[in-house]
């Protein structure tokens, strides 16, 4: 054999030998860090964290891209503080985590440790949702993101609720907004109705390509069409949002045309995975699907399954997604995707090896890691800050580090902060009332405190019924000084009163479908009493009247229909005539303000919600 093909089949077999331990070493960091280990309802340890570093060398030809992604921070861009257990102190130590200045440590740590090579992304739902960042209309969540150089984001449909405020136009909103910034939102799937092309501004691109350590790399970004049902219509005069899998495939092939050698898809979508898993396992969410290979758990909208359907193989390389707050660290259909848990308390990561001279990514080297909590300080015995689980001693505590370096806060960051702090503390520790004992909520049926919601929303719409859907509540409120804030967080959306005029088989169909479908979320109700018994649901009135089909009834609910958790309700309402629709352009957290500051006997009206059952599962037949 010649002296040339003998060096070739050299360099081959030495190109196979790194691949399978490449290969190898994936496989012990996937599932060794924080890992199936973990799966048991006491201990844990270093549960998403990465104290320490796995350093490696690549060979000259293999580039590497790290992509590092929040989604679903709900403007929680400062730390949130939680109320863990004590063994000295009991189960009201506070103990605090998340937020963009502690994040900011992460960042400089993997910029540092992997330079060149780090892309930031955010997948949606991450502008607002607190009482700090909505009273700006987001603004601070985007001028730290800027500071923290973001490459682009994607919107969630509660990233454009401020807009539904404003007098104005979905694109000069947006484009006023992302003027603040120097990063842009990538828009793929809206088009510009006059101009008959994708929607394109400074800062508003329906793509981008970026060179990232050599390797350029496309980023497609897609809202969901549902996000037109969650706000006014007039909002979204002069756009279209297209179809995802049209937009995905037509831009992807664009990337491909122009130079782009790994596509990214940013969307925010609905996928949740473990659920399954932690129902069978009977195990909390967080200790669950830790095998990136196993995605059987993972529940996915109509939406997203038509892409993994219909777009040709290597059009996209990886995807991040948002618009639930569910870890989602899995391959689907050989496609990497990754989405943290939200809330502003981790972040999620990505390893893609490039061969530049086959020019393709070697897949078998893709390396998903599990969500990374943003930890101020670690919990000594578990190396980690996962403080749910009470057989841990919380006592102890020791420095956080990530890839063996100490996570220090960026006062830069708290610092951009003070201007709105200052101007949002008056009506944070603005007192609404004392409450003598909590007005506790849970995701059940019954709930105390989003009945008493439900029941001010129907009284104030003069309506016959009331229905809303769990996602309206988010917390109860908790015993002694109730101020602003702590409703805000209970209450956290700026959702209006919205009243419709309904026939009651209507109203029986939404209930049935989302009491008899497990994939529906928790109803709370008004003006009803509903007796469920087998397969058999009956509702009265308050009056004790049966519901009557071909009468037509007055709804009252918020304008914040969710077409995931509340498909039903969204469906009738985007069919029904305009002038059976009234919205009152009212916040439905200002009702239930109004009704506490109004409240002469607030304890004995707890009493009375403590006790309240409009829901009853009578006991069946055959357990008799």
């Amino acid at each position: 054999m010649p002296i040339k093909n003998l060096e070739k089949l050299k360099i081959f077999k030495m190109k196979i030998i790194y691949q399978v331990l490449a290969f190898s070493l994936c496989l012990s960091c996937t599932f060794k860090q924080g890992g199936e280990e973990n799966e048991k309802p006491s201990g844990h340890y270093r549960l998403y964290t990465q104290p320490y570093a796995i350093e490696e060398s690549l060979p000259e030809e293999v580039k590497r891209i790290i992509i590092v992604s929040t989604n679903d921070f709900n403007g929680n861009i400062t730390p949130t503080t939680h109320l863990h257990y004590s063994q000295n102190f009991g189960g009201n130590t506070p103990y605090q985590l998340g937020g963009l200045a502690y994040f900011s440590s992460y960042l400089k740590i993997l910029r540092s440790k992997y330079s060149g090579e780090v892309m930031l992304l955010d997948a949606g739902n991450s502008l607002q949702g607190t009482l700090l960042t909505n009273l700006f209309h987001g603004s601070p969540t985007l001028k730290i993101f800027d500071y923290l150089d973001y490459d682009a984001i994607v919107l969630g449909p509660n990233d454009l609720i401020f807009a539904d405020q404003l007098e104005d136009s979905f694109q000069n909103n947006i484009q006023n907004k992302m003027n603040e910034v120097s990063f842009p939102v990538i828009a793929s799937n809206f088009y510009d109705i006059a101009k008959g092309q994708p929607v394109s501004s400074k800062n508003m691109l329906p793509y981008l390509l970026k060179e990232v350590n050599g390797i350029k790399v496309g980023i497609i970004g897609i809202t969901s069409q549902s996000v037109i049902s969650k706000h006014k219509k007039e909002l979204f005069t002069g756009v279209y949002v297209e179809s995802a899998k049209k937009s995905i495939f037509e831009t992807a092939a664009l990337l491909k045309n122009k130079g782009a050698q790994i596509n990214l898809l940013l969307m925010s979508t609905d996928i949740r995975c473990g659920d399954k898993a932690a129902l069978e396992k009977k195990l909390p969410l967080e200790k669950v699907n830790f095998n990136p290979q196993i995605a059987e758990s993972c529940q996915f909208s109509e939406e997203f399954k038509e892409i993994f359907g219909d777009i040709p193989k290597n059009y996209i390389h990886a995807i991040i997604t948002g618009g639930q707050e569910s870890k989602v660290a899995n391959f689907i259909n050989k496609v990497p995707v990754i989405q943290s848990f939200g809330g502003g308390e981790s972040f999620s990561r990505l390893e893609l090896y490039y061969d530049t001279v086959e020019e393709k990514i070697i897949s078998e080297k893709t390396l998903i890691h599990q969500p990374t909590m943003i930890c101020h300080s670690f919990f000594e015995s578990s190396q980690d800050c996962y403080w749910k689980d009470k057989s841990i001693n919380h006592d102890q505590l020791t420095a956080a580090q990530f890839l063996g370096v100490p996570i220090e806060e960026d006062s830069i960051v708290n610092k951009m902060l003070e201007p709105y702090d200052l101007k949002v503390k008056k009506l944070a520790q603005k007192k609404i009332i004392n409450l003598k004992e909590s007005f506790e909520h849970k995701n059940e049926y019954n709930s105390p405190f989003a009945t008493f919601v439900i029941d001010n929303i129907t009284k104030k719409l003069n309506a016959d019924i009331g229905l809303i859907y769990e996602n309206s509540v988010r917390e109860g409120l908790k015993q002694g000084s109730l101020t602003y804030s702590e409703l805000f967080k209970a209450l956290p959306f700026n959702s209006s009163l919205l009243s419709i005029k309904m026939k009651g088989k209507k109203i029986r169909d939404i209930i049935t479908k989302s009491l008899k479908d497990s994939s529906q979320k928790t109803i709370y109700v008004s003006g009803i009493n509903i007796f469920i018994k087998d397969d058999k649901i009956s509702i009265f009135l308050d009056d004790g009247s049966i519901l009557q089909d071909n009468k037509e009834y007055i709804l009252a609910t918020v304008d914040f229909i969710d077409s995931y958790i509340e498909p039903e309700l969204n469906q009738v309402i985007n069919k029904i005539h305009s002038n059976k629709r009234k919205s009152l352009k009212m916040n439905y957290r200002d009702i239930v303000l109004e009704s506490l500051s109004k409240a002469t006997e607030i304890d004995s009206t707890i009493k009375k919600y403590n006790l309240t059952k409009r829901i009853t599962v009578e006991e069946s037949s055959t357990d008799r």
